[in-house]
């Protein structure tokens, strides 16, 4: 019955995606026979094309300085910076980044042979791992799953590191590198990704998840079609939505939701403290294996490699990245991480996923579920 479950949502997401490609491919066909007419496309003006070669220039000058100065701490990120956000551009051009993405979900795994061993069942100490995840609503779908009794300390306790990934990372990054590997400049080489490659990327990332972690399905597909919406290029107005409106909106009802699982009755329990510790052990060993990854490559690769990106492979997307960022420049402000890391990020989230549906898969066959 579960072999059939999972073949079923496989076959349903194929089919989606298969009909939004339709879509896609007809919208671009419009574009191509009819790019100004009234029905489809309205004529307009854009004011970029105006723009003289000097007011360009100027601009990018701008741009590549704002990136400089941005605060990793708060989430007023320059414009430069909110166009590689949602990107899988460096992932892309450089598949390798996402051996640190596996790498950093090693604390999931650490923490559920530690939960085991304070004495929770292994339902709960499955969804306590997964906060290592740094990715909300993986715990979220984790532990509703698997029935645990702690999801409203495990919410809140996964949210809570995600906001303090800035506080949490910096020294654990200090202490498992020197100050000449966090000098390590990485260059950067960017190729160019056709349109084709984009688009088909979370398609067949989806496929891939789907045979690996069917039970993951459900989380990668809404990532990968959030990707899929921005990069096709047709569906700017639902893009913009679901990356403003939309987000705000589910922010505000995912913290209602918290809230309303915060009884205290439930939540005022010495188990909440050990859970909240658990999740902070998990985080920092999620930026250990990174890190320590990223070591072990440097002994074999010619090419060295910053093992401060191994850190931001954890899913806590983008304020990871913004730190190693951050942490390059304080050692040189010439040392310029955040392309590396970014990629590394993404390649988290894909990994936090998987690492969430090979966990529930995991329980339920060991529980019999």
């Amino acid at each position: 019955m579960q072999k059939h479950d999972s073949f079923s949502l496989f076959a349903a997401s194929f089919f989606h995606f298969h009909i939004l490609s339709v879509f896609i491919i007809l919208a671009q066909w419009d574009r191509k026979v009819n790019p100004y007419g009234q029905k489809s496309f309205p004529q307009r003006t854009d004011h970029r094309l105006s723009k003289t070669k000097k007011a360009f220039r100027e601009e990018l000058f701008s741009r590549r300085r704002s990136i400089r100065r941005y605060d990793p701490h708060t989430e007023n990120a320059p414009s430069l910076w909110k166009d590689a956000v949602f990107s899988a551009v460096t992932l892309l051009t450089n598949p390798k980044l996402m051996i640190f993405g596996a790498a950093a979900q090693f604390g999931i795994f650490f923490t559920l042979a530690l939960a085991s061993l304070f004495g929770f069942e292994l339902k709960d100490a499955a969804s306590i791992a997964i906060i290592g995840a740094a990715d909300g609503s993986t715990s979220i779908f984790v532990a509703t799953e698997l029935g645990s009794g702690y999801l409203g300390a495990i919410m809140v306790a996964a949210y809570s590191y995600m906001a303090l990934v800035p506080l949490v990372q910096p020294p654990i990054i200090k202490l498992c590198t020197t100050k000449a590997e966090r000098k390590i400049k990485m260059q950067y080489k960017g190729k160019p990704v056709s349109k084709l490659t984009k688009i088909l990327f979370p398609i067949v990332v989806t496929m891939i998840v789907a045979f690996v972690a069917p039970d993951a399905v459900a989380l990668i597909g809404f990532l990968m079609f959030g990707n899929l919406i921005r990069e096709c290029g047709v569906l700017n107005s639902l893009s913009e939505t679901a990356q403003n409106v939309l987000a705000n909106l589910i922010t505000i009802f995912l913290g209602i939701s918290i809230a309303s699982q915060m009884r205290a009755e439930d939540f005022l329990q010495w188990d909440t403290l050990i859970i909240i510790g658990l999740g902070l052990v998990a985080f920092i060993f999620d930026t250990f294996g990174g890190i320590m990854v990223a070591k072990i490559m440097n002994l074999f690769s010619k090419e060295k490699i910053n093992p401060m990106i191994g850190a931001a492979g954890i899913s806590a997307f983008p304020m990871s990245a913004r730190v190693v960022h951050k942490l390059g420049l304080e050692e040189d402000n010439q040392n310029f991480l955040l392309m590396h890391s970014i990629g590394v990020n993404v390649s988290g989230q894909i990994a936090s996923v998987i690492a969430g549906g090979l966990i529930l898969a995991l329980v339920k066959s060991m529980l019999g579920g």
